[in-house]
């Protein structure tokens, strides 16, 4: 009785059999797709995450050096003229109203420039705050000192600023070719202004040398 009534389930029993076969493959198929896109996932991250993080460490470290290279300006400038000067850091740090450890890191470049501390320490070392912002621009901190009784960067601003009002957007217009001629031969003017020489001098001079070039030495 029991033969009777397993014999019509044979076939449920063989359905059911093959279907759970069926679902074993199909489980298998998406276990090894699912480790494949792992493997290769990990490749990925192998191959692109060192560059990303190379990126970001070469990126971070010309900033570093940047910003490392405009504190040893800020730093050689004030210490020149401070010494220009002859004062101690505690006397600019008195004069500045600010405390020696603050004047110290300021001095030092360790502190982002700071626009009002610069004007600060120029009024406190009797100095010229643009010249030392000119001196930074142009990546030469001795500029700082030697423009400081001088006032050559306040007189360059001043000059600059009256030759905006005049010309206003007429600035606009003018073609560097030209900039570069008129600034070319302002700073020239001013360079033989530090050197005069004696035009009658000079040309006695090149003539006797001239002279003496063409003939014999005295004694043959």
């Amino acid at each position: 009785m029991s033969c009777a009534a397993a014999g019509p389930a044979t076939p449920q029993i063989v359905g059911i059999a093959a279907a759970f076969r069926r679902n074993l493959r199909h489980k298998a198929a998406r276990r090894l797709h699912f480790l494949a896109l792992r493997h290769t996932s990990a490749l990925i991250r192998t191959r692109t995450y060192p560059t990303m993080r190379a990126g970001k460490a070469s990126l971070m470290n010309r900033t570093l050096t940047g910003a490392s290279h405009d504190g040893a300006l800020v730093s050689a400038a004030l210490r020149a003229v401070r010494r220009h000067r002859r004062m101690t850091p505690a006397e600019v740090a008195d004069r500045m109203n600010m405390p020696l450890r603050t004047y110290q890191r300021f001095e030092a470049g360790e502190a982002r420039l700071n626009h009002d501390h610069i004007h600060r320490f120029a009024a406190a070392t009797d100095s010229d705050a643009r010249a030392i912002f000119f001196a930074l621009t142009i990546g030469s901190p001795e500029l700082a000192w030697r423009a400081a009784d001088n006032r050559l960067g306040t007189v360059l601003a001043i000059g600059l600023q009256k030759f905006d009002e005049q010309l206003g957007d007429a600035v606009h217009d003018l073609d560097t070719r030209t900039l570069v001629a008129a600034v070319t031969r302002m700073f020239d003017d001013l360079a033989n202004t530090r050197s005069p020489s004696d035009p009658a001098a000079a040309w006695l001079r090149d003539g006797t040398e001239t002279l003496a070039a063409r003939r014999p030495r005295p004694g043959r």
